[in-house]
C-alpha cells in the first residue's frame, strides 16, 4: 500500500476509495487527490481524511451512479472519517464549487490518475465570496439541526451545557461523543467570507480563513477568533477539556460563538 500520509489508517482509507472508484470507471478518466489537513501537513490523529474524486463523464448513467456510490460506500465503511468530494471536470467552474476550488488548487496532492486540475483557474473573488456566504448560512443551519437563521441566530440548544455547539455532527475517534470540531468549522466558515470581503483575496483552508480574518478584523472579534482556535484546535485538539476551569471557559466561549454569528449576520444576512 502506498505511503501517502503519516497515518497508515488514512492511507488504507484512501487506497480503498481509489479501488472502489476505479471499479466503477476506467482509471484514465478519474483523478483522486488528497485534500485538507493531510495535504497541508496540519493533520493529527483526530483529523478526518479529505479527498477529491474528479472524473471525466461520458454520459453513461451507470458510471455516474457507480462513482457516487463507490465514494459514499468508502465513506460509510470508514465510519465517516473519509470525506470525499466527488465532481466532474466540467463542474469545477460551477458556482457551488467556488468555495472549495481555491483550496483544492492550493493544497491538493494527486494520488491517482491524470492531473485533471492542470490549467484550472481560481474562481472570481465575487463568486468565491458568494459561495462562502452560502456555506456560512448552511453551517449555522446545520448546527441548529436544520433550523434556518436569517438576521439573528438563537442558541442551538439553550439547555445544553455548551448550548449545542459541541454535539457530535461529524467524524470523531471511536468513543468520542462530543467535541469542539463543529465550533472550529462554524467559526472558520463565518470568518472566511468576512475576511474575503475585507482583503479581496481567496481563502484556501479553515486555518487560512482564520489567520486572514485575525489579520484584518477589528476587536474584540480578532482576539476572540484567535483565542478560540488556539484553545479548541491546538490545545484541546477538538476534544472537550478535562478540567472544570477549562470547561467553564469553553462554555463562555460557546456563548461568544453565538455573538459572533450575530456579528456575521449584521454584515451578511442569510436569505
Amino acid at each position: 500500500m502506498a505511503n501517502w500520509t503519516a497515518d497508515p489508517n488514512a492511507d488504507r482509507l484512501l487506497a480503498d476509495l481509489i479501488e472502489r472508484v476505479c471499479s466503477a470507471i476506467p482509471s484514465e478518466r478519474v483523478a483522486v487527490y488528497l485534500m485538507g489537513s493531510f495535504a497541508s501537513g496540519d493533520a493529527s490523529a483526530e483529523s478526518d481524511v479529505d479527498a477529491a474524486v474528479i472524473w471525466i463523464p461520458t454520459g453513461n448513467t451507470i458510471e455516474l451512479v457507480g462513482v457516487g456510490n463507490a465514494a459514499q460506500n468508502s465513506r460509510l465503511l470508514s465510519g465517516k472519517r473519509l470525506d470525499p468530494l466527488v465532481t466532474t471536470v466540467s463542474e469545477l467552474d460551477q458556482p457551488w464549487m467556488a468555495d472549495k476550488l481555491p483550496g483544492l488548487l492550493a493544497w491538493s496532492r494527486l494520488l491517482h490518475g491524470p492531473d485533471l486540475l492542470a490549467g484550472v483557474a481560481k474562481p472570481a473573488i465575487d463568486a468565491h465570496l458568494t459561495a462562502l456566504r452560502r456555506r456560512a448560512c448552511s453551517l449555522m443551519k446545520n448546527i441548529r439541526d436544520g433550523r434556518w437563521v436569517e438576521t439573528e441566530a438563537p442558541l442551538p440548544d439553550p439547555n445544553d451545557p455548551y448550548f449545542g455547539y459541541t454535539r457530535k455532527r461529524t467524524w470523531y475517534p471511536v468513543g468520542t461523543e462530543s467535541g469542539t470540531r463543529e465550533i472550529i468549522e462554524l467559526v472558520a466558515g463565518l470568518a472566511a467570507p468576512l475576511a474575503v470581503a475585507l482583503t479581496h483575496e481567496h481563502v484556501t483552508s479553515k486555518r487560512a480563513a482564520i489567520e486572514s480574518y485575525i489579520a484584518v478584523a477589528e476587536e474584540p472579534w480578532a482576539n476572540f477568533v484567535s483565542t478560540l482556535y488556539q484553545l479548541c484546535a491546538v490545545k484541546w485538539r477538538n476534544r472537550i477539556p478535562a478540567s472544570l476551569e477549562e470547561k467553564d471557559l469553553l462554555r463562555e466561549m460557546c456563548s461568544s460563538v453565538q455573538a459572533f454569528e450575530n456579528h456575521y449576520l449584521e454584515e451578511f444576512p442569510c436569505d
